[in-house]
């Protein structure tokens, strides 16, 4: 799990950008995207969907376009002269560089947990919970099929599914090296599923060839999950998974001599 470091100071920039970004607009003045008849409480630098990522930006200013641009060129979102949506959200940020941003549970922050820590240390503000979410939250954590940007089917009974930041997938797929197969647009298999590693924007498979070859229990696998991750680390047992280790004979025994 080598590649959450990257993913992390990936996003730690990506963020970092945002942040800088959304600074200069509320600093500078010119063209903004205004509050619109039709929704009130629209801000002044409009917003921008992240629909992959699970998280939407409200900017305080958008002088000569720039928090548009920021939005389309950078975040790889969609614009819009609105306010992000509140619905199904986990929770909000109020950050230092006056942008809000919301999260809707996904890559950027899976459980409430998460997005408060995101919210903290990325952004350095303050983090509202939306009463009544956490459980939600950590039921829906795993990304469905939709979500999934492309995956690195390891040859080890395991495989990750990328989901979130478009941004990081050049990094993912530089890491996805033979005798690995990396696949646009494809989510990993879930036959023989055993158990899923959420962290820092990817869903470690594994299967039970995992479990078999490596002769670990399902316990071993949750602890491999937190002690191999960098931030977040959530660890999902797939229904009817093992819950004690195989039976993994030694070489020679189980045999009677002739």
């Amino acid at each position: 799990m080598k590649r959450n470091l990257v993913v992390t100071v990936t996003a730690t920039a990506f963020a970092v950008a945002v942040s800088l970004a959304a600074i200069g607009c509320s600093k500078g003045g010119g063209a903004s995207a205004g509050a619109s008849a039709a929704d009130p409480n629209a801000p002044k630098g409009g917003s921008c969907m992240q629909d992959k990522a699970g998280l939407c930006t409200e900017f305080s200013e958008n002088p000569g376009g720039l928090a548009e641009g920021t939005c389309t060129a950078l975040m790889k979102g969609t614009y819009s002269k609105a306010s992000c949506t509140r619905d199904n959200t986990i929770g909000a940020c109020q950050a230092k560089g006056d942008a809000t941003y919301y999260y809707f549970g996904n890559a950027s922050g899976p459980w409430t947990e998460d997005a408060a820590d995101d919210c903290k240390n990325i952004h350095e503000g303050t983090f509202t919970a939306t009463p009544g979410a956490a459980d939600t939250a950590k039921a829906k954590a795993l990304p469905t099929a939709d979500k999934i940007l492309a995956s690195c089917t390891q040859d080890t009974g395991s495989c990750d599914d990328e989901y979130g930041d478009p941004i990081k997938l050049d990094i993912s797929k530089s890491f996805c090296s033979a005798p690995a197969t990396w696949a646009d647009a494809k989510a990993c298999p879930t036959d023989s599923l055993v158990a899923t590693c959420l962290s820092g924007g990817t869903a470690h498979r594994y299967y039970a060839a995992y479990l078999k070859k490596n002769g670990i229990s399902m316990a071993d696998l949750g602890n491999l999950c937190k002690s191999g991750s960098i931030g977040y680390s959530h660890f999902y047992p797939a229904p009817g998974a093992p819950s004690a280790a195989p039976v993994v004979a030694a070489a020679g025994k189980g045999k009677k001599g002739k």
